[in-house]
């Protein structure tokens, strides 16, 4: 037995079935696109995740140089002080023979 409706509105019934069948075509679709957003969602993510570790680990790296950086350039600097004093040294013996020398010379 048809419904009662389809009696006082024929042809209702195919019209009816068919927007069901759109609105249903049309949640597949949502759905499928939901499904899409999520696994962009998620490949986004991990994408984020991955730079941040590349970052971390780029940040980590400069620390590293940067230090043995400044453990170079303090070596530089202790062994440019060090080349002072011994040249102050040098110059100091120098000055010293050089009196000695004058010295023993007056002598004769």
């Amino acid at each position: 037995m048809l419904p009662p409706f389809t009696i006082i509105f024929p042809g209702l019934l195919p019209k009816l079935m068919f927007a069901c069948s759109r609105v249903q075509d049309r949640l597949l679709e949502l759905e499928q696109k939901d499904q899409e957003n999520e696994l962009m969602k998620q490949y986004l993510n991990k994408l984020c995740e991955e730079e941040a570790e590349k970052i971390a680990r780029k940040r980590q790296e400069q620390t590293v140089l940067r230090d043995q950086l400044n453990s170079c350039n303090d070596e530089i600097l202790r062994r440019r002080e060090l080349a002072k004093e011994q040249e102050k040294l040098i110059e100091q013996r120098v000055i010293q023979f050089q009196e000695e020398k004058a010295v023993s010379l007056l002598r004769f």
